[in-house]
């Protein structure tokens, strides 16, 4: 911003050409902003898990496509002052999104994907907590009356996420 109309301005190379005539005293200042940043942070319920949790950024992040494990980063600096958007895009078996925190920066969350405005000097953490379901148990229970019945009985379960017995589910 000049006291004198510019002859040129390029913001990419920060040059500024004015014309100054003799005698004239002009005045141009400029002002530098920092470019804006987004940190995607992992959290885990209970802490510690090896479990890598899928992401997918929109354009303009890089890389588009990232997997985190509790208490990793991904991190994009030097971001263009726009739209982004980033996807938990694959939930690790047995976990759950329960909450999503960018310190107090506004954003808006729709499932498992949040959308955030950037400005310049904005240097944005969002955190993604995921916590583990607790194991599904399944207990029947056969009242024999009377007693003198034979206690062996026939049952069917079905579902999805069924495992045989006496395998890991």
């Amino acid at each position: 911003d000049c006291s004198k109309t510019s002859d040129s301005v390029n913001l990419a190379t920060g040059e500024i050409k004015v014309t100054i005539l003799p005698e004239e005293n002009v005045t141009c200042s400029v002002t530098n902003e920092r470019k804006p940043s987004l940190t995607i942070f992992k959290q885990t319920n209970p802490s510690g898990s090896t479990k890598a949790f899928a992401f997918t950024g929109s354009a303009g992040l890089s890389p588009s496509l990232f997997s985190l494990k509790d208490g990793e980063a991904q991190s994009f600096s030097d971001l263009t002052p726009g739209a982004y958007s980033v996807t938990e895009s694959t939930v690790a078996a047995g976990w759950e999104l329960d909450s999503v925190d960018c310190g107090g920066f506004p954003f808006t969350r729709t499932g498992a994907k949040i959308d955030v405005n950037l400005s310049y000097g904005d240097g944005v953490v969002c955190t993604f907590s995921n916590g583990q379901l607790p194991p599904a148990t399944l207990t029947i229970v056969k009242d024999d009356e009377p007693a003198t019945w034979d206690p062996q009985f026939d049952f069917t379960a079905s579902g999805t996420g069924l495992v045989e017995a006496g395998q890991p589910g």
